[in-house]
């Protein structure tokens, strides 16, 4: 699946310089999410089933910081997007779940360590 979302990827990448280039930034956004917590969630599941403590505790910390800056910035494309169709209303609940999601990274982080 990694190597599918990477090839959306770059397709994605090859629509510029439209009006709708916004949106193709938020749909790379989105498969690099998908693309990082695909990997993720073979690799763990794979360390632990085979109990590399290694991976767990060392390796896994830097691909969460990645998956945490990508969902950042899928957040602040999203908010771009949502404040120029919608103002602000509803962006709160949004915002709360994008709050979530990286709570729930670190809760992670601190779970492995």
């Amino acid at each position: 699946m990694v190597k599918i979302y990477e090839e959306v990827i770059e397709k994605l990448k090859t629509f510029n310089g439209t009006e709708y280039d916004y949106l193709y930034d938020y749909s790379v956004a989105i498969f690099n999410v998908l693309k990082t917590k695909t990997f993720l969630l073979k690799a763990v599941r794979g360390a632990y089933e085979s109990g590399d403590r290694d991976f767990l505790t060392n390796e896994l910390d830097s691909h969460l910081d990645i998956l945490s800056e990508q969902y950042a910035i899928l957040r602040d494309i999203h908010s771009a997007i949502w404040h120029q169709t919608c103002k602000s209303f509803g962006w709160d609940a949004m915002l709360s779940r994008y709050a979530f999601i990286l709570a729930r990274i670190e809760y992670v982080r601190d779970m492995v360590k």
